[in-house]
Formats: structure tokens, C-alpha cells, sequence
């Protein structure tokens, strides 16, 4: 899932997103791993967090980014390095 990408590029750990949206890391890592999903509110809040929408996040693979987000994940990826 793009979401575990994003988290890492950005420098996130599961412990301090999962706070951040008020769920138990347990809970949080089942998400990124794509075996639970998060209401709608703590959807937002994850929107929020990432600043990015949940077609993004949610994405399996960079191919369901559309492409208009790619270059952004992309200049992400840049300034990690």
C-alpha cells in the first residue's frame, strides 16, 4: 500500500500516526497492511495528517496514484534522499 511508502518517506513511525488518528497501533498496522480499514473520520484525519486524499494513500501501487499526485510522490521521494 502507498500508505506505508508515504509514512516512511516522510519519516512517520505506525506508533505516532496511529496516535495522531486515534487508533491502536495494532489496529493501524492492520490498515497499512490492507487487512482492516478506518472509519470515515479516521479517514479524514489520515487524509489530513498526509495532506493527501485517500485514493492516494489507499493506492496498492503507484499505478492507482492518478497521475496528477505522481510527481508530488515523486518530489517526496527526492527530498527524503
Amino acid at each position: 500500500m502507498m500508505l506505508k511508502k508515504i509514512r516512511t518517506i516522510k519519516g512517520l513511525t505506525q506508533s505516532y500516526v496511529a496516535s495522531k488518528i486515534g487508533v491502536k497501533l495494532r489496529h493501524y498496522q492492520y490498515v497499512e497492511a490492507g487487512m482492516s480499514f478506518l472509519s470515515k473520520d479516521k479517514l479524514n484525519k489520515l487524509e489530513d495528517l498526509f495532506e493527501l486524499p485517500q485514493r492516494v494513500l489507499l493506492a496498492k501501487s503507484i499505478e492507482e496514484v492518478p497521475d496528477f499526485y505522481k510527481p508530488y510522490l515523486e518530489e517526496l521521494e527526492k527530498c527524503k534522499k
